[in-house]
């Protein structure tokens, strides 16, 4: 079996359903290849005994200029699009073991017991620390350094700290404050700092009539999840332009095209085509570039991915006496706990769990404790039940528990990343383009956007 293409997109997640929609709008003969059963990649919503489960993202932020929205309203979903309930607004931080809001305002800073009145302190010297002040030259700083700088410890340690393990499952010190948090870094460069950019935001919002806090768009999903959306991107391709096998094999033609062999099962099929999309993982673009182009794959072998394994837990709400209704809590690394962060689904959006009943997505492993995410299953679900025995304090056996693992679950934008990405476009041999969410963020708007990006570099 033979097949002719303009564009070979290799990978089914959201980089790559977004690259192969662009080209297919663009007029061009696209084949999407997905070595899974599935398109979505980590975007996969599950119904299973009453319970809407999310196997990746549970929500995803929406702007207003996101390319996404542009798709959404193509495919009638933007009518379909629910927005977070107002119980969203309630974040608990784990701090000396109870529960605290989350202060996501200044008028709730400056009353919050969370912070000391020198924390407090502290944050408001921000005025009048210089831009830049105590950097080396030329370095590529870490969250945790920029954010003790400019705000203290306290600051880092209360609040920065368990939102960074909650976003990147990392630690503050581990990433690039210019590449995982590029808004901050502006903040600084443009602003004189974080107190002052703050306020130029606010005022440009007054402006334009946008909410005070929070992205322009917000924070949604769908009546049936995520996967709803994948669906509907899915159903946009043409059924000769979806194939699921695995890019096993390719080299260039004197043409400059491709030639490229996918195995399906124990069937290989020849494709050719003009240019190629790798949408894949870091590891997964490496291992097809390597044969061909080692340096390019050694780059790419060194982002480093957080491995991430999800609980999802459904329970009597009056099982769980300590429980408040909100998005979820999040666990500073001084507290010691074994999870990176717990998700109160059901409190989110409609339709998550069965009548009176609570759906809990609890999130361990990451970075700084790798093994709990691979352990076995009964290891982890005693971790898991023990953890919220502690903050909710659950006693009984829920009546539902699943487990869902992801090796390479998120891609890090560890000190050196810019200057690793800048290595990689220098080094993609012509013809071949990449996408994924280690390029250009790592939310679902963003990968997406980075798909659509691929798509056009390829026209």
């Amino acid at each position: 079996m033979s097949i002719n293409c303009d564009v070979l997109v290799v990978g089914g997640g959201i980089s790559g359903i977004a690259a192969a929609m662009e080209l297919h709008k663009s007029g061009k003969k696209v084949l999407l290849a997905e070595a899974r059963g599935y398109l979505g990649g980590a975007i996969r919503t599950v119904e299973d005994s009453g319970y809407l489960l999310e196997m990746g993202p549970n929500s995803m932020m929406l702007g207003t200029e996101d390319p996404i929205n542009v798709w959404l309203d193509q495919l009638g979903l933007s009518g379909n699009l629910l927005k977070a309930s107002p119980d969203s607004q309630n974040r608990y931080v784990w701090i000396r073991g109870k529960l605290f809001p989350a202060p996501l305002s200044p008028s709730s800073f400056l009353t919050t017991p969370l912070f000391s009145l020198r924390e407090k302190i502290r944050v408001a010297q921000e005025l009048f620390i210089p831009q830049g002040s105590g950097l080396p030259d030329g370095s590529d700083e870490t969250v945790g350094h920029f954010v003790r700088r400019r705000l203290g410890d306290g600051f880092l340690e209360k609040l920065i700290d368990p939102f960074v393990k909650g976003v990147y499952a990392s630690h503050p010190d581990l990433l690039s404050v210019e590449s995982a948090f590029p808004l901050l870094s502006k903040l600084e460069k443009e602003h004189g700092g974080l107190i002052r950019g703050a306020i130029h935001l606010s005022r440009t919002k007054r402006r334009k009539g946008m909410p005070l806090s929070g992205p322009s768009g917000g924070l949604y999903s769908f009546p049936g999840g995520l996967g709803e959306m994948v669906r509907a991107f899915s159903g946009y391709l043409n059924d000769d332009s979806l194939i699921h096998a695995e890019l096993t094999e390719w080299h260039r033609l004197p043409s400059g095209g491709f030639k490229c062999v996918l195995l399906q099962e124990d069937e290989a099929i020849e494709v050719v085509c003009k240019k190629m999309i790798l949408a894949t993982s870091p590891s997964d673009a490496a291992r097809i570039l390597e044969k061909n182009h080692p340096e390019l794959a050694s780059v790419l072998f060194s982002i480093p991915m957080a491995p991430v394994a999800i609980a999802y837990v459904g329970v009597a709400r009056e099982a769980l006496p300590g429980y408040s209704p909100g998005f979820g809590v999040l666990f500073p690394t001084s507290e010691k706990r074994k999870v990176l962060g717990i998700i109160q689904s059901s409190d989110l959006f409609p339709n998550r769990s069965p009548e009176g009943k609570v759906l809990l997505t609890v999130f361990a492993g990451g970075m700084l404790s790798p093994k709990i995410a691979m352990s076995f299953d009964e290891d982890f679900e005693a971790i898991i039940l023990g953890e919220l025995n502690a903050v909710f304090g659950l006693k009984v056996k829920p009546e539902f528990f699943r487990i869902q693992r992801w090796a390479e679950g998120i891609s890090q934008y560890s000190p050196g990343h810019a200057l690793r990405i800048e290595k990689i476009r220098s080094l993609t041999p012509e013809g071949v383009f990449l996408a994924g969410n280690y390029l250009g963020g790592i939310s679902v708007s963003k990968t997406f956007s980075n798909g659509v990006e691929a798509a056009r570099s390829s026209l």
